[in-house]
């Protein structure tokens, strides 16, 4: 049976650890292994010993004290930080508390997707905010009777016409990116011959 459950375990991506009600691991599989580079039979030790993670162990030590499901995101060190979204379950079978089983799911591209997104819009922000600040400078100087000087309006005019042609490309090119995630994109393809393409790259 232990051999059978090690090459369901095995087949599966996310990393698996079991413990038995004393907190000791009974059994992983091989993405857990090589998440946290482990080797060797460790059967009979703690999580700590393996993981060399605080976080995750304590998280399976509170299961086995309140036998209650809990999801805990953590991080691990190294020369890329990596996230994991860490949930522990209480294995309970005949109403008798048997160990605990834990699966780890690494979420670091997603992480890194939403600091990516993060900043994206920050750097828009900015890039929004300086046109609009130029055209409501001279919004405002027009209103305070600029407009009544023909020079002075036609100067204004112009560099509110500059800017508001700023906010078009920068929100023509905010579509741009946004339609490749939508189902509205249409692909089309052409021939086109690559020398000519990479002489124009030059």
């Amino acid at each position: 049976d232990r051999i059978r459950h090690r090459e369901i375990l095995d087949s599966v991506t996310e990393a698996i650890l079991i413990t038995d009600a004393e907190g000791r691991i009974t059994l992983s599989n091989r993405a857990f292994t090589d998440l946290f580079g482990a080797s060797g039979d460790f059967r009979g030790k703690r999580p700590v010993e393996v993981v060399r993670n605080e976080a995750i162990a304590e998280a399976i030590d509170e299961v086995i004290t309140g036998q209650k499901f809990l999801s805990h995101e953590v991080s691990l060190p190294g020369a890329k930080t990596r996230y994991l979204d860490v949930q522990v379950a209480p294995i309970v079978e005949a109403d008798r508390f048997e160990g605990t089983i834990t699966v780890l799911y690494e979420i670091t591209r997603l992480r890194l997707l939403e600091r990516t997104r993060a900043d994206f819009v920050a750097n828009v922000s900015h890039e929004l905010r300086t046109p609009l600040t130029a055209i409501r400078g001279c919004a405002e100087t027009l209103t305070d009777g600029a407009i009544n000087d023909p020079e002075m309006a036609a100067r204004f005019a112009g560099v509110i016409s500059t800017h508001a042609e700023r906010l078009t490309i920068l929100l023509d090119d905010l579509l741009d990116l946004s339609r490749p995630e939508s189902e509205e994109l249409q692909v089309e393809f052409q021939a086109h011959a690559m020398h000519q393409i990479a002489d124009s790259a030059r």
